[in-house]
């Protein structure tokens, strides 16, 4: 490459220090007179090069002291948040700490590291004893003001901080009571089903469907006595119904008024109680009504409560055919909607009605239970999609 003008490679010296690209470009075979420029460049470059590298470090370092200080601040905090009785535990590390953040960062200037070391410091320090006043006030009221009323604590929270806690852990206060009520009332609630339950089914062990009968199961009372799922008011309930049926005998019949009043009742969701049921069993209701109904008393599925429905509908249609919307057949028809109602119910129990298939549907069998005379009802238009008397009884 002589013939360029240009010296060779080995005659240029090249300069310590520089960058590797920089000392490449400073040895490159210069044309003479062109060597001490490309030095003096190559220089320049190079200390541009350290300056930014050096400020390129210091940048990282403090990037780095930022995100250690953030890191620590937002464990500790965490650690309070768990256990805010930790919180003295944690304030004692924070000095110490920062100390060593603060000695080792670039970021600090000698003549700023006490001032920067105070103002972290205290950054932390607020952001753990309020996190730690706010945790106990989620649990525990007394103590949550106590923790606020501490000197240390108090010292590391402004004014506005301080007045701020104070309404939240009145507000938890308010809060944890409501839950509390609520709680209670649901439990309560839910202990009421499960004793109704159990209950129930005690009491079905009266009743034998397979002869259609009240029996006595051996050992019946003391059963129910060692029953911890049955509340107090449901064994005394119990007791008196063992007590009636011993003494009386069960109910010849069921009253059609009650069972259809019962039967609305849950048909339009009110849950009638299961307790009042029972009192009338032996006496205005056959057991076995009585525990058919009970079992609606509770909480059913959609399918029990159109079951219910079914029947309080065949029960009320059924008493406007046989009684007359205005009682106009008198004992009679009363008498007959009584026998209708006690046919129906333990129909419907054996699954011999079908209201799903007309020729299965219990109101067919309304013609049977009509009264041997009967006053015929005015003249008043039927309910549109409902038969008349006439058209139910064939007269």
């Amino acid at each position: 490459m002589s013939d360029l003008g240009l010296d060779n490679a080995e005659d240029t010296v090249e300069p310590p220090g520089l960058h590797p690209d920089l000392r490449d470009f400073a040895s490159l075979p210069w044309p003479e007179g062109a060597q001490d420029t490309a030095q003096e460049l190559a220089t320049r470059a190079n200390d541009y090069v350290q300056r930014r590298q050096l400020a390129d470090n210091a940048a990282a370092a403090g990037q780095h002291a930022v995100t250690s200080v953030a890191n620590f601040r937002d464990n500790l905090v965490s650690a309070v948040q768990a256990d805010p009785h930790s919180v003295n535990t944690a304030l004692d590390m924070v000095r110490p700490w920062v100390s060593g953040v603060i000695a080792t960062s670039p970021a600090h200037p000698d003549d700023q590291r006490e001032a920067s070391h105070d103002a972290i410091s205290g950054d932390i320090e607020s952001a753990i004893a309020h996190a730690a006043v706010q945790r106990m006030a989620e649990i525990n009221e007394p103590a949550a003001r106590s923790l606020l009323g501490n000197d240390r604590i108090a010292g590391l929270l402004d004014d506005g901080q301080k007045t701020g806690l104070s309404s939240y852990i009145d507000m938890q206060a308010l809060a944890r009571g409501a839950d509390d009520s609520a709680q209670r009332q649901q439990l309560s609630a839910l202990q009421g089903l499960a004793s109704a339950k159990a209950a129930l089914d005690h009491a079905g062990t009266l009743y034998n469907p397979d002869i259609d009968t009240v029996v006595y199961p051996p050992g019946w009372a003391q059963q129910l006595m060692a029953n911890n799922a049955i509340l107090p008011p449901d064994k005394a309930a119990l007791m008196h119904l063992y007590g009636r049926l011993q003494s009386q005998g069960d109910a010849p019949q069921s009253d059609p008024g009650l069972v259809s009043r019962v039967l609305d009742s849950i048909a339009s969701g009110t849950m009638p109680s299961h307790a009042d049921i029972i009192a009338n069993a032996g006496t205005n209701l056959r057991v076995a009504d009585a525990l058919h109904l009970a079992g609606g008393a509770g909480l059913i599925s959609p399918d029990q409560r159109a079951h219910y429905s079914q029947l309080a509908d065949t029960v009320r249609q059924a008493r406007e055919a046989l009684v007359g919307r205005d009682g106009e057949n008198g004992a009679a028809g009363r008498s007959a909607w009584g026998a209708f109602v006690n046919w129906l119910l333990p129909n419907a129990r054996r699954g011999a009605v079908n209201f799903a298939d007309p020729d299965l549907h219990p109101l067919g069998a309304v013609p049977r239970f009509a009264p041997s005379s009967y006053i015929e009802p005015p003249s008043a238009p039927s309910p549109e999609g409902r038969p008349s008397l006439k058209e139910i009884f064939g007269r």
